[in-house]
């Protein structure tokens, strides 16, 4: 059964759509937030969630996972030690937050923008 298999295509092939998130996260962990397409930054959100849930974890295994991804070891080190402690949401997800901003001006795109969401779930 392929429940809760769905995610977005972006209307690229496979490779080319994990290099684009892998690229989106690498700008987001460097900037703290990014502003991008809403259907890129829904797609982003749950991708990213689930890095920092790995990065929570600490485990090697994990964090050469997300080694993997971000294929850059001061970004790891930075999402380890800079960004995880400043988190205080300890749950599976939650951790970045989407708003939606106005369009972009020269084609309509709708846009949002993605940024670490530091604050408390209470």
């Amino acid at each position: 059964m392929r429940h809760k298999k769905k995610l977005a295509k972006l209307n690229r092939p496979t490779d080319q759509r994990l290099a684009l998130l892998n690229n989106l996260a690498k700008q987001l962990i460097t900037h703290g937030q990014i502003v991008t397409t809403q259907a890129r930054a829904k797609a982003l959100s749950p991708y990213m969630d689930t890095m920092i849930n790995k990065a929570i974890k600490g485990e090697v295994k994990d964090l050469r996972i997300v080694n993997a991804c971000l294929n850059d070891r001061r970004l790891v080190y930075r999402l380890k030690h800079e960004i995880v402690p400043k988190l205080t949401r300890k749950s599976d997800g939650g951790y970045t937050k989407v708003v939606k901003m106005s369009p972009r001006r020269g084609d309509g795109a709708l846009r949002a923008m993605v940024a670490i969401n530091y604050e408390r779930a209470d």
